[in-house]
C-alpha cells in the first residue's frame, strides 16, 4: 500500500530519526498515515531502553502512564506519542 500524503508520516519520522534504536509505528496511526489523515496520536513500540529519555531530549513532556502505555506530548508540534508496554 502506498502512502498517499506523507506529511504526517514524515513529521514523526523526522522527529525520531536520531534515535539509535528501532521504533515501530503501530495502531491507528499507521492507517491514518497511509490515508493522509492526521493521527490523533502515534502508538509506538520499541525493544531498546532510553526511548523515553530521547523523547524528553527532543521536547516531549511525560503526561501519564497506564497498564498498557506511557504517554508523552510535544507541546509545540501538538504530537502525542504512546509507548506501548509489553503485557
Amino acid at each position: 500500500m502506498k502512502i498517499e500524503n506523507k506529511k504526517y508520516y514524515v513529521l514523526i519520522k523526522n522527529m525520531l530519526k536520531d534515535y539509535k534504536g528501532t521504533v515501530y509505528l503501530t495502531g491507528g496511526a499507521v492507517i491514518d498515515c497511509l490515508n493522509g489523515v492526521k493521527p490523533k496520536d502515534y502508538d509506538v513500540f520499541c525493544h531498546s531502553s532510553g526511548f523515553e529519555d530521547f523523547l524528553v531530549s527532543i521536547g516531549f513532556e511525560y503526561m501519564y502512564s497506564s497498564k498498557t502505555a506511557t504517554t508523552f506530548i510535544h507541546k509545540i508540534n501538538q504530537l502525542t506519542i504512546q509507548i506501548l508496554k509489553k503485557i
